[in-house]
């Protein structure tokens, strides 16, 4: 989806599934373009459904401008039921996601813990949320274990992300850090 057309600085939203269905919150009034892309050179029938209601407010944890912190040290529950595609990570596809981060006030060793049950999940450590540049470590996984070592004070952003709208639970822990 796009606020003007063929430019890809101006990108509201790309992202993809079969089926495939996104939801944009509280759109200000404005021409938007939707564009179709496929992976068949034969061409394919498709069904475009559009919807329009009254706005909503964008949840928590739906974009970096918005990400839930996590206490450290915490069992945190969470679900991708009112979330959407927005971020891309290296060890993700197009799947829905959540964004969370937490802060260290001195060096830690940080594991990330992310169990959908059944459901096959991923997360996504990284320094800066919108960069995927920035990550330190991407891991997948029935349940998701990722160890950090020796992180420097910060914040740090996880973005957890999972084939289907479940739920899950997040927990970051630290300890000492052990040297590299």
């Amino acid at each position: 989806v796009y606020s003007v057309c063929g430019s890809p600085t101006d990108v509201l939203r790309c992202t993809g599934g079969v089926p495939f269905d996104t939801t944009m919150n509280s759109l200000p009034a404005g021409i938007y373009f939707i564009v179709l892309d496929g992976l068949s050179d034969r061409g394919s029938e498709f069904t475009l459904d559009v919807t329009f209601s009254d706005p909503t407010p964008v949840p928590m944890g739906e974009t970096c401008a918005n990400p839930i912190p996590l206490a450290t040290d915490t069992l945190t529950p969470g679900t991708l039921a009112d979330k959407q595609d927005d971020l891309v990570t290296t060890c993700g596809y197009s799947y829905v996601d959540a964004v969370y981060s937490f802060v260290l006030t001195e060096r830690r060793d940080v594991t990330v813990g992310v169990d959908g049950g059944t459901r096959y999940m991923n997360a996504s450590v990284r320094t800066t949320c919108e960069s995927a540049a920035a990550e330190l470590r991407c891991d997948a996984g029935l349940p998701v274990r990722s160890r950090l070592r020796d992180l420097a004070p910060g914040t740090y952003f996880v973005i957890v992300e999972g084939y289907t709208r479940s739920s899950y639970t997040l927990n970051v822990t630290t300890s000492v850090p052990t040297p590299i």
